[in-house]
């Protein structure tokens, strides 16, 4: 699954089959990744490498970029130890 386009030098990213401008990303559309990232236990999802982030023209929208990236990233990391601590605290009833 990809989170994020570059075409042209312009980034969009993909949130619930839409493409959304950086400068558009609203708090419920990064929740919707973060939400995604965290159900996804296959880690079928697709983050961008930092040299495909240069390409992008404006330097304004590759911050913004660059700092979603880097929080869905901070993100990934610590998932699983997240999902193991929500289970410890909530366990399923069978």
């Amino acid at each position: 699954m990809k989170l994020l386009e570059i075409n042209n030098g312009k980034a969009e990213f993909i949130v619930d089959g839409k493409n959304i401008k950086p400068e558009n990303i609203s708090r419920d559309h990064f929740l919707s990744m973060l939400t995604k990232i965290y159900r996804d236990k296959n880690n079928a999802f697709e983050l961008p490498k930092e040299e495909n982030l240069s390409s992008i023209n404006n330097p304004v929208e590759r911050e913004i970029v660059n700092s979603i990236i880097k929080k869905l990233q901070e993100f990934t990391k610590n998932v699983d130890n997240l999902r193991n601590e929500v289970e410890s605290m909530f366990p399923r009833l069978d």
